[in-house]
């Protein structure tokens, strides 16, 4: 062994030992991200997030007309902070866009599986991630769970932090999985 392949050695072993944060949902080609160097990454899904113990479509409607006017802004908010901390620490890989593949074959699809807004006490953020091919199979699905913050402070902050925590998560797995 060359000490070249040390590190994805050293990634290998801590996604193995625990230290990983995500939970594999599927496998259903476990060669199928082997060696790749660029992903697409679609936008945060929010559709089928379960918000507050609600269907995120219940819980907005419950909401007063200042959090329904600020809920676009703070999806937006939190998808910029997954999107920054995945890209910011996949080192070798690239993360791009489906307008801009830039030769990725393979599509990271996130979603927000369920949000705790927390109230005055601390957020809690599941994602799940599809891994899908150029025709849209999944590939591999895991999820990560992330809970940040106290009750000092705001939701936004405490959310930003999940958010950049699952992004950092999904980054590592990335880099895990592919080898790089």
């Amino acid at each position: 062994m060359s000490c070249r392949s040390l590190p994805a050695v050293f990634v290998a072993v801590l996604a193995l030992s625990g230290c990983s944060k995500w939970r594999v949902i599927a496998d259903k080609d476990p060669g199928a991200m082997d060696g790749q160097a660029a992903f697409v990454m679609l936008p945060l899904g929010f559709d089928s997030a379960q918000i507050d113990g609600e269907p995120a479509s219940k819980w907005l409607a419950e909401q007063d007309a200042e959090q329904k006017a600020a809920w676009p802004a703070e999806k937006e908010f939190i998808w910029k902070a997954f999107q920054k901390a995945v890209t910011d620490d996949v080192g070798d890989l690239k993360i791009t866009t489906r307008e801009n593949p830039e030769g990725a074959t393979l599509v990271l699809r996130p979603t927000v599986l369920e949000l705790e807004t927390g109230g005055y006490s601390k957020s809690e953020l599941i994602l799940g991630i599809d891994v899908l091919d150029a025709q849209g199979t999944i590939l591999e699905s895991i999820s990560t769970k992330s809970v940040q913050g106290s009750r000092r402070d705001e939701f936004k902050k405490r959310i930003a932090e999940a958010a950049e925590n699952a992004g950092e998560i999904v980054a590592r797995y990335l880099k895990a999985r592919s080898g790089k």
